[in-house]
């Protein structure tokens, strides 16, 4: 009996041992993503910055990866701590795909770039991909909910997790759950 209890034991600490090492790696995975996605979204855009930057050129602006998003939005349920992270992760996923949308309409436009009319309009998709996807001081883009997962990244990295390695519970605290305000909503 106290044999088949050691194995068990035995057998728990290595499962969660390896949820433990998944976590991290799942973690840091996120934050390298993010360090890329900060050459775009670190900053606000200024409001009509685009004419200025981009006066009588035609920017390629590449989609936005979100592999280890998506992989922590998946898996996040068992290894994070803070279920508030999850639901800040879905929504950062939310306003990539939106900031993604705007980067199709461009390069579908882009094939008849030489009519005037298309031009003018593809200049003006850009800017919005701009002005709404990045954000400006006043509208919520990317750069804020870049720095609201960076927030939650942090508070996840610095939470106690021995409860979370023993028993596997998530730590729900009233202050964990998002709350529904405009800057949490998707624009």
């Amino acid at each position: 009996m106290l044999g088949v209890l050691a194995t068990l034991i035995v057998g728990w600490g290595v499962y969660r041992y390896g949820l433990l090492n998944e976590r991290r790696n799942t973690i840091s995975a996120i934050k390298t993503e993010l360090n890329i996605h900060r050459l775009w979204f670190r900053t606000p855009w200024a409001k009509g910055n685009y004419a200025r930057v981009y006066a009588g050129k035609c920017p390629i602006v590449f989609k936005v990866s979100t592999t280890a998003i998506d992989n922590a939005i998946i898996k996040g349920t068992s290894l994070f701590i803070n279920s508030r992270l999850i639901a800040i992760l879905g929504m950062y996923r939310q306003r990539l795909a939106n900031f993604n949308q705007y980067i199709d309409i461009a390069d579908a436009m882009r094939s008849n770039i030489s009519n005037p009319t298309m031009a003018k309009n593809l200049e003006s998709v850009l800017e919005v991909a701009h002005e709404d996807g990045i954000g400006t001081e006043s509208t919520h883009g990317m750069n804020s909910a870049l720095a609201l997962l960076d927030e939650a990244i942090k508070d996840e990295s610095s939470k106690p997790y021995l409860r979370w390695l023993l028993l596997g519970s998530q730590i729900k605290e009233v202050k964990d759950i998002p709350k529904s305000d405009s800057s949490a909503s998707v624009s």
